[in-house]
């Protein structure tokens, strides 16, 4: 038996929504909007190399190797400055090139640089920004105390990782 993924199950609760009003003026005109809307929008993002599925938002990596997220900020994960939610892809704060590698965990955003650096940002609440802290950062801050180059970065729920080119975890 296949199952439906949560945004499947989404768009399936929402048609049943619709169809359950169909009887009425208003829901046809709410599909018949839809059927417009989804004709005459351009995509959100073009040329992306890599995205990152978050507990309850989303970023991408561009070509240039900048982040843009949106979803939800409830911490700031989205990287913006502020905790507002956002519909539309946005420009993380002072990461518009220079990134190669970007993971996210349930409320935070973490991503490696060209030159090796780690920043992070978002839920702070275990200290999985690395900044020493556990304030929520509504900004990219810097990962202290890594040695190494690092090559690699994951995130879990509320842990973040990084991958030395000596093949050491921290």
């Amino acid at each position: 038996m296949k199952t439906l993924s949560k945004s499947t199950f989404g768009l399936f609760a929402a048609l049943i929504l619709v169809l359950s009003l169909a009887n009425t003026q208003s829901a046809r005109a709410f599909v018949q909007r839809g059927k417009n809307l989804a004709a005459s929008t351009p995509p959100l993002l073009s040329n992306i190399q890599a995205m990152e599925l978050g507990g309850t938002h989303t970023c991408a990596l561009t070509a240039e190797g900048g982040v843009k997220c949106w979803g939800s900020n409830f911490s700031g994960e989205l990287g913006d400055g502020t905790t507002f939610n956002r519909f539309a892809p946005i420009n993380v704060s002072g990461l518009s090139n220079g990134i190669t590698a970007i993971s996210t965990g349930s409320e935070f955003t973490c991503a490696l640089t060209n030159n090796g650096e780690v920043k992070c940002w978002g839920n702070n609440a275990y200290g999985q920004l690395g900044d020493g802290t556990t304030v929520n950062r509504h900004t990219p801050v810097n990962v202290i105390g890594l040695s190494g180059t690092i090559i690699a970065i994951t995130t879990g729920h509320s842990h973040a990782c990084a991958l030395t080119t000596d093949h050491i975890v921290q």
